[in-house]
């Protein structure tokens, strides 16, 4: 008792007088996280429903439509073709005719054709 001066006479040595006035509050959890997203057989077996209207029907094999898209398909495959060969015909027109030593050099500006060949612009 004698180490104590505050303490009073007749009372226990643990009084609010030796309590510490500031008692840090505990700590928040974090919170948790978002909740996964679950298979869908899950969600079926769970009671989760399915969207009443999918965002685009599913797709029919409807034969006449199949054949419009690959008619359709080919003509953009032909033009492409036709592009690249006008493309071809313009660059072997402006290729120059000069000996094979001083036609592509360091500082000429090359262009690489379809076929692979290298060839200086004007």
């Amino acid at each position: 008792m004698d180490q104590n001066p505050q303490a009073v006479q007749g009372e226990p040595e643990n009084t609010i007088h030796q309590i510490p006035a500031y008692v840090p509050r505990r700590r928040r959890r974090r919170a948790r996280p978002p909740p996964v997203a679950r298979p869908v057989q899950y969600q079926l077996d769970h009671g989760f429903h399915p969207p009443i209207h999918p965002a685009r029907p599913p797709p029919k094999n409807d034969e006449a439509a199949l054949l419009r898209a690959l008619q359709e398909s080919r003509k953009r495959a032909d033009e492409r073709e036709k592009r690249r060969a006008e493309e071809r015909e313009k660059l072997i027109g402006t290729r120059k005719k000069r000996s094979a030593e001083t036609q592509l050099n360091s500082t000429t500006k090359k262009r690489k054709t379809a076929s692979g060949n290298v060839i200086a612009l004007k």
